[in-house]
């Protein structure tokens, strides 16, 4: 059995977005810091396929994705600090996570 691997396009910490038109890095944070809505995009891999990729926040599946392309539009969230989870399972079951703080300022 194999592990996905998954690259997070977006959010990256230490990132600055803006109203998910473009982001700049940002290295005085280790959060990614947020400017309104923000597109979450992953490319998971696995040499057996890509059953599902799943998006978290602070707990709590937001969005479940089953073809490429992976990706979540998060919109109307509150200013705050959230803890953003994605999960990437193969046709296996097995699966990896990526863990971002994402500190949402406007």
């Amino acid at each position: 059995m194999t592990t996905p691997e998954m690259t997070v396009q977006k959010p990256k910490a230490g990132w600055l977005y803006l109203f998910d038109l473009f982001g700049l890095p940002f290295p005085l944070t280790q959060n990614a810091l947020v400017l309104g809505d923000l597109t979450f995009s992953v490319n998971p891999s696995d040499p057996n396929g890509i059953s599902q990729v799943e998006f978290f926040i602070d707990g709590t599946v937001v969005e479940t994705v089953t073809e490429a392309p992976y990706s979540y539009k998060w919109m109307d969230a509150e200013k705050g600090t959230y803890d953003v989870k994605i999960r990437a399972y193969n046709t296996d079951g097995a699966t990896c996570k990526e863990e971002i703080m994402i500190q949402k300022i406007f």
